[in-house]
């Protein structure tokens, strides 16, 4: 299979303005030269279409400001849609799993809870595969149990926090 290489940082430059304060980049010529780049995927995520290939926003953002690619950018207030430099971080993929939005699926308000069959509530960490932290009387206890966890496993400060609402159509 024939992979594309990616555009250096200069070319990026040459076709896309970013403001770090804003998050947003806009095209630098053409027909839509002075136009927001881009659109917003199903996930979220700006995309931006570059010789055929879509690229996240937040990567060519940290394209420009850097002259690097990065491994992963995270979003650090889980806004996905939300470039601005102070808000992106390049982090190795498997750290980018310590800030994580809460799913929307869950029923306790911190991830890593679980109610047994017995009543008693199951704490569970993520660290080289899941870790037992305990089973406990009180929800409380247990969600305390995992958040003691992650300070120990420095997780960030925002990882189960509500996910923000995304914009519908």
């Amino acid at each position: 299979m024939l992979m594309r290489q990616r555009p250096t940082a200069e070319a990026v430059r040459r076709r896309l303005d970013y403001d770090p304060a804003s998050g947003i980049l806009t095209w630098k010529n053409g027909r839509n030269a002075g136009r927001r780049a881009g659109y917003v995927n199903t996930k979220g995520y700006r995309v931006i279409n570059m010789n055929s290939i879509g690229y996240k926003a937040s990567h060519l953002a940290w394209v420009i400001s850097t002259g690097d690619w990065p491994d992963t950018v995270d979003h650090r207030n889980h806004k996905r849609d939300d470039n601005r430099k102070k808000n992106l971080r390049d982090i190795p993929h498997g750290d980018q799993s310590k800030n994580h939005s809460l799913r929307s699926d869950n029923k306790f308000g911190s991830p890593g809870i679980k109610l047994m069959s017995n009543g008693r509530f199951q704490a569970r960490i993520g660290a080289n595969g899941k870790t037992h932290l305990g089973t406990f009387d009180l929800m409380e206890d247990a969600i305390a149990a995992r958040r003691s966890a992650e300070k120990k496993m420095e997780y960030d400060e925002g990882h189960g926090s509500a996910a923000p609402r995304r914009r519908t159509r």
